[in-house]
């Protein structure tokens, strides 16, 4: 990946690309967060079962979108009193409309 080449590209177009740095992982730990949390889904569900590939891409489809959909979209505090915080579920199921 030519990471001048990707800006120059896409630079006329009002894109602004900000990269990790290679040498800090770090610098990702949502990332390395949501990685672990699949993997370990993923490792629930399937097991050592002898599953299709098929049904691994159900498997895999069904982990990413329970992760990605109940990530909160608000502020999440420690107050239990507060109000729930707004996920992707709230929208998809129409339980955001007031």
């Amino acid at each position: 990946m030519e990471k001048d080449k990707i800006v120059k590209s896409t630079s006329t177009r009002g894109v602004t690309w900000h990269f990790n740095s290679s040498l800090g992982p770090h610098f990702g730990g949502v990332y390395v967060t949501l990685i672990k949390a699949a993997k370990k889904a993923i490792s629930a569900v399937v097991h050592k079962a002898d599953i299709t590939d098929k049904e691994l891409l159900t498997v895999f489809t069904g982990v990413v979108e329970a992760l990605l959909n109940y990530r909160p979209l608000t502020y999440q505090t420690a107050d239990e009193h507060d109000d729930i915080f707004l996920t992707p579920n709230h929208f998809l199921g129409g339980q955001a409309s007031g």
